[in-house]
């Protein structure tokens, strides 16, 4: 394959090498020129674009008319820099969406109290992401080239991280790089145009109304605002579906699905490392969902979403085994990972390190700067409520669905075991569903599944009648505390 870029280096320092990094992430085939007679050479040769650090490129200051002459696309980093106190919104222009795509337009408070923008602006500049008027990323015109402009090192993308990928990394180190390099070489990037998109909503009971969610009124929103919601269905609840709503499913699969919520719902019931009590809450988990298909008419997507976002490396193992197609959670790291992610993680479509058994990552629906940038890099988005997120109604979850679906005209809302299917390599269907106590009594004992049982019902009172009520809420959140205080 012809290379489609020169990386120019003088003395390789660390920014140098983090740009082959990103380089070869994205497949993007590249030489390295050290020398002006090899930067010629590869030029004469046909390459059109260069990426170099400004104290390189200005070794070259005598052929610099020449190269811009030749070159089609510069990339220029580490150029002479100031810091740019953060007294409001960091702006991606939307005058190039050629360049910024699902992100025009969009802006965001940093991480930072400063940030690093360019010392000098000239009127033929653009920026493409400022903050006070400042240029923190910015192209420019030279007879045929566009040279693009960014004043800060190259992050490494190999680079551990413990927790989240901080915004100043994933807008302002790494989002820059990526804009220039799709823009010089889209055929690189293979992900699809289409973008894809589903709601979750987690734990209610398949009725009319379960707290302050109306199916009913949930199918007319998604008819007039165009989304799809899938259900994390507690397989706990498997014989306490209402027909008319099964029959709702049914009729409207292209509105509705379900998938799989843990097993129990219990705190923490797959943050155990026991392989052997996994796979038997799973295999019941599974039997429960099947069971109930066959009661109901209703398929599952063998997708699980993990109670409070807990799990362990061992869970995703025994998921892999029991032939599940991914897991969805709000959370990027297993309770026991010694390894941590890495920034390149941020950039795939989904994480694999756990056993390389495929973890998406949801969200918020409020969360619109972090779905453009999942957008950006072809990633699925997943947004999560629970119903007391509809509480004062349904308008803050519409306002926020059509934000998102303005952020681009390419977004398909499908279910999540549709959208899962299209980024894994399936792990073909377990038909073998053994004869299990679906009652849960053989595996939780007597004990603790009538504590469990209790617990459900419990959650489903504050759901459907506290949660409609601030006083005895209220009454109810002082009578939990004192109940705690009074066993510590």
């Amino acid at each position: 394959m012809i290379p489609a870029i020169i990386l120019l280096v003088s003395d390789k320092n660390d920014s140098d090498e983090n740009f082959s990094k990103l380089l070869e992430f994205f497949s993007i085939p590249y030489v390295y020129a050290s020398t002006q007679e090899a930067l010629m050479h590869h030029i004469e040769g046909g390459i059109k674009c260069l990426a170099a650090s400004f104290h390189t490129i200005n070794k070259y200051k005598d052929i610099e008319h020449k190269l811009y002459d030749k070159l089609s696309y510069v990339f220029l980093y580490e150029i002479e820099s100031k810091q740019s106190t953060v007294s409001s919104s960091v702006v991606i222009t939307d005058r190039h969406k050629d360049i910024c795509r699902e992100l025009s337009g969009l802006s965001f408070i940093p991480d930072s109290e400063f940030i690093f923008t360019l010392s000098e602006t000239t009127e033929d500049m653009q920026a493409l992401i400022s903050i006070n008027n400042n240029a923190a990323f910015a192209f420019k015109q030279r007879r045929n080239c566009r040279i693009f402009l960014l004043p800060l090192e190259i992050i490494d993308i190999k680079r551990k991280i413990s927790g989240k990928l901080s915004k100043d990394d994933r807008f302002i180190k790494i989002c820059p790089i990526a804009m220039f390099l799709r823009y010089i070489s889209p055929e690189c990037f293979t992900d699809s145009v289409d973008r894809y998109a589903c709601l979750i909503i987690d734990d209610p009971l398949l009725k009319e109304t379960y707290g302050f969610i109306n199916y009913y009124k949930l199918l007319e929103l998604m008819d007039t605002y165009n989304f799809f919601t899938t259900i994390a269905f507690i397989p706990r609840n498997y014989n306490r579906t209402d027909k008319k709503i099964a029959e709702l499913f049914k009729q409207r699969p292209d509105r509705f699905s379900i998938c799989v919520h843990g097993c129990d719902h219990t705190r923490g019931e797959f943050r155990k490392s026991d392989h052997d009590y996994l796979d038997r809450k799973i295999r019941l988990a599974t039997a429960r969902m099947v069971e109930h298909e066959k009661m109901t008419g209703i398929p599952f997507d063998r997708v699980m979403v993990f109670p409070q976002g807990i799990f362990s490396l061992e869970a995703m193992e025994v998921l892999n085994n029991n032939k599940y197609l991914a897991a969805i959670n709000s959370v990027p790291e297993p309770v026991n990972g010694s390894e941590y992610l890495d920034a390149s993680d941020y950039a795939q479509s989904c994480i694999t390190k756990y056993g390389n058994f495929p973890l998406f990552i949801r969200k918020l629906p409020e969360s619109l700067i972090d779905f453009a940038f999942d957008l950006f890099w072809g990633k699925p988005v997943f947004m999560v409520i629970h119903n007391d997120y509809l509480r004062n109604g349904y308008e803050k979850l519409v306002d926020c669905i059509v934000k998102f679906n303005s952020l681009s005209e390419n977004i398909k809302w499908e279910s999540v075991g549709n959208i899962v299917d299209k980024f894994i390599t399936k792990n073909g269907a377990n038909t073998d569903i053994p004869n299990i106590d679906l009652t849960g009594f053989g595996i939780n004992g007597f004990y603790e599944n009538m504590k469990i049982m209790i617990r459900r019902y419990a959650f489903e009172f504050r759901d459907n009648y506290l949660c409609k009520n601030d006083v005895l809420l209220n009454l109810a959140i002082k009578l939990k505390n004192l109940i705690s205080s009074s066993h510590q």
